[in-house]
């Protein structure tokens, strides 16, 4: 743009001076040789400025700059890439031109991190590229990738010594286009990485063994997670939120039963002595086991509600 400027600045103070006006000027006597006689010598004809098409053939260089420059900056403008601003409680270290990632391929690059005006949060814009551009819909949650030393497992190990970036669980492609997201501290269970599974409602009176997290097992195969557990209304249980992966829907029927399968089991008595280990997922963090009779009745909706037994009935 400023090249343009200066070329139309350029030619419109050559066309505003024209030299030839110059030439019209007589020529002085005192300009003749010394000893030549003084006459009067000749005037110079006036040649005529450049007009019409001459003239306005000066100003192609213009016209074609500023079209060739527009069109750089319209191209530029029409592929700006699509910007969008995610809130976070905490930055972890996040730093600017560190990564979006999505399946470990960059899917945009952090271009602005500033504080609210609340001070109590902070705000990271993020420029997606042309492929990224699918994950800004309604309903992808975003995270900060950093090392997490956990019960229910050990994730971001390659932060230690390389850049912090961001994940990304995106949402269903026919969700809307959004440019703002509230971003989790926590990354998102895995279980939920496949959509389409069933979640249904477990009830304890106590929270021991429902944390967040807490894998569901069916045969010692994993079938879901926890995925939240709280106080229900009168606070009179824990209710917890498990989600089951759409391969195993056909589990969750009216009569399935579910119970607190802790890592380690022992039972004894006088006459018999027992000893049940889960899952060595279990072992430290716990887990939800379930179990299917023969006559389990009709498939359940979201949200059907199950009792949780403190431990496994034989029969089932």
């Amino acid at each position: 743009v400023l090249f343009a400027m200066f070329v139309l600045a350029s030619l419109s103070a050559s066309l505003a001076f024209d030299p030839h006006c110059l030439w019209s000027e007589s020529i002085e006597p005192s300009h003749a040789l010394p000893g030549a006689p003084a006459t009067n010598l000749p005037r110079a004809k006036s040649t005529p400025s450049p007009s019409g098409p001459r003239r306005w053939g000066f100003w192609l260089i213009p016209l074609v700059t500023l079209l060739i420059v527009g069109g750089i900056a319209l191209r530029d403008w029409w592929h700006q890439p699509l910007t969008i601003e995610i809130t976070f409680e905490q930055g972890h270290g996040l730093k600017i031109r560190d990564q979006l990632r999505y399946h470990g391929i960059t899917a945009g690059e952090v271009s602005e991190i500033r504080l609210a005006d609340s001070m109590d949060q902070v705000i990271v814009r993020v420029a997606l590229t042309e492929d990224g551009e699918q994950l800004a819909r309604e309903g992808s949650r975003f995270w900060i990738v950093r090392p997490q030393f956990e019960l229910t497992g050990i994730g971001g190990l390659d932060t230690i010594v390389g850049a912090k970036y961001l994940g990304v669980q995106p949402g269903s492609p026919q969700q809307p286009r959004v440019t703002r997201f509230r971003g989790v501290e926590e990354p998102p269970l895995p279980d939920l990485d496949v959509p389409g599974g069933v979640e249904v409602i477990v009830e304890s009176p106590d929270a021991q063994g429902l944390a967040p997290g807490t894998g569901v097992f069916f045969r010692r195969i994993r079938v879901g997670g926890i995925v939240s557990s709280a106080l229900n209304l009168d606070q009179s249980r824990v209710v917890a939120r498990v989600y089951i992966r759409p391969e195993y829907r056909n589990l969750m029927r009216q009569k399935t039963v579910f119970w607190n399968m802790s890592g380690v089991q022992f039972q004894g008595g006088l006459t018999e002595l027992s000893l049940h280990i889960g899952p060595a997922e279990t072992l430290l963090s716990g887990g939800i086991g379930v179990a299917v009779p023969p006559e389990a009745g009709e498939l359940v909706r979201d949200g059907y509600r199950f009792p949780l037994a403190s431990r496994v009935d034989p029969q089932w």
